[in-house]
């Protein structure tokens, strides 16, 4: 044996290395000189690696192996304790064996394990972490002009992405400088192609863009120019030369607005007294009950016009119809005109009328032909509160007698009816 010159233990006398501290040991007690270890350009070899956390953790693992063999042998101890004794043991020295195992090994391993946790963690650090947009391309970027409340499609937006499956049309928003003035909005897609319309809101300019949901991602910006609107100048209203009217009678009429080309030609219709009259969207107004409204005509841009009704509310329209039947059999007249009259008026299909008031329903008929005969009739109907509710009905009779030729002197007989039914 010689002992170490580093550290002073005995080794081995043909011992090269100190197992040591590991150094190297030259000389021999037998007066050898070895040869030199040969030492490489980036200095001398590393010592070799005691592996003494072998060792232990071998003990550790091999200790209870004979514990328990002596434990099951004894027949002194009750089997239960022999049980516990040997659970505990065991227990006991697995815990301490599996954190041998987890911190032992080498410096070198460890080194190891480090770099292998610093590159990790190094490529997670690197990872892309952007969206997953990469580009957005409009396939049309010359300016658009569009007026207000209309929409014109510009083409369509490519999006450039790293992961197809992974992307959703709710990926892309449309931008606008200016959203009083005009918007973007996706109309349908194909894919990865959106394709979207712009809308005018008012006049002025604006650019309008594509980007990612996210922000990091833009297109090129298309410049939108609205033009203003062309508005309403004024209003012109007809179809009121009659503005006398009885309870439940309509008065259509209709508007001419300027200049033609206007954009916004909606008008609103408003009575001043509803209880009078009453107008709908089309300018249809109905009289409701006796006085006096006023009815205008409104542009979206508060240009106005007007005019006045006056409803008698002892009068109330009724529906009006009047016919006639031959009731003989002379061979007189091919071809007849009828006029009925009420109060020797014309009427339309309609008529006022008002409880007590005396109509008188009258007719004529004519033959037609060169010396045509002429026949006519009437009769007085006083209007009961009755008639208005429920209608009522009038009949008399029409003789036309032949004025010349063979049949000189004989008549037509014509029955004539005038029916009078409420407005609904």
């Amino acid at each position: 044996m010689k002992t170490c010159k580093k550290c002073g233990k005995k080794i081995e006398d043909d011992a090269l290395v100190c197992p040591y501290c590991g150094c190297v040991n030259r000389d021999n007690k037998k007066g050898r000189t070895e040869p030199e270890v040969t030492r490489s350009s980036g200095g001398s070899e590393p010592p070799k690696k005691r592996k003494t956390w072998l060792w232990i953790l071998g003990w550790l693992f091999i200790f209870p192996l004979p514990l328990t063999i002596l434990l099951l042998r004894n027949q002194k101890l009750n089997k239960i304790v022999k049980y516990i004794i040997i659970a505990v043991a065991w227990l006991f020295y697995l815990p301490i064996a599996l954190a041998f195992i987890g911190g032992g090994g080498s410096k070198s391993e460890k080194t190891a394990e480090s770099v292998k946790t610093e590159e990790t963690t190094k490529n997670v650090e690197t990872e892309d972490t952007t969206g997953n947009i990469k580009e957005l391309e409009l396939s049309k970027t010359k300016d658009v002009t569009v007026r207000v409340g209309k929409s014109a499609s510009n083409g369509y937006v490519d999006v450039s992405v790293k992961k197809r499956k992974e992307f959703s049309p709710d990926d892309v928003v449309f931008v606008s400088e200016n959203p009083e003035v005009a918007v973007a909005n996706l109309t349908s897609d194909m894919g990865t192609m959106l394709y979207y319309e712009i809308t005018g809101v008012g006049g002025g300019e604006t650019n309008i863009h594509a980007e990612s949901k996210d922000g990091t991602v833009k297109s090129e910006s298309v410049h939108v120019t609205v033009p203003e609107p062309i508005k309403v100048e004024s209003i012109e209203i007809s179809g009121i030369d009659k503005t006398d009217l009885a309870v439940k009678e309509t008065l259509k009429t209709k508007v001419t607005i300027s200049p033609s080309d206007a954009e916004d030609k909606t008008i609103t219709w408003a009575s001043s007294d509803e209880s009078v009259a009453t107008v709908d969207e089309k300018g249809v107004v109905t009289a409701v009950g006796g006085g006096e409204a006023t009815i205008t005509a409104s542009s979206s841009n508060g240009v106005e016009s007007s005019f006045d009704v006056y409803v008698d509310g002892d009068k109330t329209l009724m529906n009006v119809k009047a016919r006639s039947s031959r009731e003989d059999d002379v061979n007189i007249g091919d071809e007849w005109s009828r006029d009925f009259l009420i109060n020797d008026e014309d009427f339309y299909g309609t008529y006022g009328v008002s409880e007590g008031e005396t109509l008188k329903l009258s007719a004529k008929i004519t033959e037609s032909d060169d010396n045509p005969d002429i026949g006519s009739g009437s009769v007085s109907h006083t209007v009961t509160e009755d008639d208005i509710a429920e209608g009522f009905e009038e009949s008399f009779d029409v003789y036309v007698t032949e004025n010349g030729g063979r049949n000189s002197g004989q008549s037509a007989h014509f029955v004539v009816t005038f029916e009078f039914t409420p407005v609904e």
